[in-house]
């Protein structure tokens, strides 16, 4: 599967080559800056601020008692999922909110804080959220039915197609999870998408009432800052075909034959479920000559971000995302980086930098010059953190509960 199309050649490139992509990397970031420029100008002059955009409006003033209840298939800690609900419950019962989480499968340390699924009829009649994002029917089927008012998170689905070959579990699951998304848009009420990618997929299924809520992203307590210096570029997440580690190989091996062999690729993530993509992957791997790949697997959340702090980059190659926490994790933190312009990837680095291509040879020579060029990566980082507002848990928190005052009616 990834061995199919032309062979593979990264010959050095020419320093007019090396030039032009620190021009076009340049520029790209003077085009973010001019346009986020004018959208405060706009804004300022009393200008149209989209969904995508927080805002600075004080948290509504709540009525006692009011309920909203969340629904989902699986949660468990360091799944953005899980912890998205997780702090969606705080923030909610902290502002006089009742608010019950169930979940068919609970992780053992959760049991205090999540109900068990068979205890959903307690709450029927009374608003519910539902994040959507696998297939859960015994969890789905009930949502349907019930008589209080539905409400939809998305957080996306992947499309089956990326699974075909690799797990067809998943490609089915995935299947029978649209189908799912596809019976709950009919009779919910409204929705949130995390992005607003998100968002235009629950507007394409009918649903007028929707709205861009980001994740709530709690601050990481003690989280390190960048200090790079490892020499080697982070990516993390699942490793799964649309995620493309497979691109992100072929990125380092380019990157290693034109500039510096001695340069790796940290991966981390889980490859339970997709260990005949992660076996292709290390073939690929072998066939190209990459050298100093680590495959961490799933690791522990200080780890992770020891890892993502001593790294020069983080490298994100995915095809499919719904969100992509770990950019913002690296904004927060920091972190360079350097990301396809896919999917929801746009949409979460605003205008930081988010590379068009197809070509790994030139998403390596714009990794080169946000590694080597101090100047430039210095306004990377500067853009990233004016980024990172955008998720300041404060500010999404507003979001969260201007939009829960506007759709749920206190009892």
């Amino acid at each position: 599967m990834l061995r199919d199309g032309a062979p593979l050649a990264f010959p050095p490139l020419s320093t007019a080559t090396v030039l032009r992509t620190k021009a076009v990397t340049a520029l790209t970031l003077a085009a973010n800056l001019a346009r986020e420029a004018r959208s405060r100008l706009g804004a300022g002059r009393g200008g149209a601020v989209t969904s995508d955009s927080s805002t600075d409006m004080h948290a509504p003033e709540l009525p006692v008692g009011r309920v909203l209840h969340q629904a989902l298939h699986t949660i468990r800690p360091f799944d953005a999922v899980s912890n998205d609900a997780l702090a969606l419950q705080a923030l909610l019962q902290a502002q006089g909110y009742r608010s019950e989480i169930f979940a068919e499968h609970i992780d053992a340390s959760l049991r205090d804080r999540v109900r068990t699924l068979d205890r959903l009829g307690s709450v029927d009649g009374e608003p519910l959220v539902y994040h959507v994002c696998t297939q859960a029917p015994r969890v789905v089927e009930p949502l349907v039915h019930r008589s209080g008012p539905l409400l939809l998170r998305h957080h996306n689905i992947t499309p089956p197609s990326w699974f075909d070959g690799i797990s067809a579990g998943h490609a089915a699951a995935c299947r029978g999870a649209r189908a799912e998304l596809d019976r709950l848009a009919r009779v919910a009420r409204a929705g949130t998408g995390d992005s607003g990618y998100n968002a235009d997929e629950l507007r394409a299924l009918g649903m007028r009432d929707v709205e861009v809520v980001p994740i709530l992203l709690a601050e990481a307590a003690g989280a390190p800052a960048w200090t790079g210096g490892g020499g080697y570029a982070v990516t993390v997440g699942r490793v799964a075909p649309n995620k493309r580690i497979d691109f992100a190989l072929r990125t380092v091996a380019a990157y290693q034959r034109a500039y510096d062999l001695g340069f790796g690729l940290v991966i981390v993530g889980s490859e339970r479920g997709m260990e005949r993509y992660a076996e292709a992957c290390r073939d690929l791997a072998r066939e190209l000559g990459v050298r100093n790949v680590q495959w961490t697997g799933p690791v522990d959340e200080a780890e992770k971000q020891r890892l993502m702090a001593e790294a020069d980059a983080y490298l994100c190659a995915s095809d499919h995302e719904g969100f992509c926490v770990p950019l913002v994790e690296s904004f927060r933190m920091g972190l360079p980086v350097v990301a396809r312009a896919t999917s929801a990837v746009t949409g979460t680095c605003g205008d930081a930098l988010a590379v068009d291509t197809d070509d790994p040879s030139f998403l390596a020579a714009v990794l080169r010059v946000v590694v080597e060029d101090a100047d430039l990566r210095a306004r990377l980082l500067e853009v990233q953190a004016r980024e990172a507002e955008r998720f300041d848990p404060e500010r999404v928190g507003r979001q969260v509960l201007d939009w829960a005052a506007r759709h749920v009616t206190a009892p």
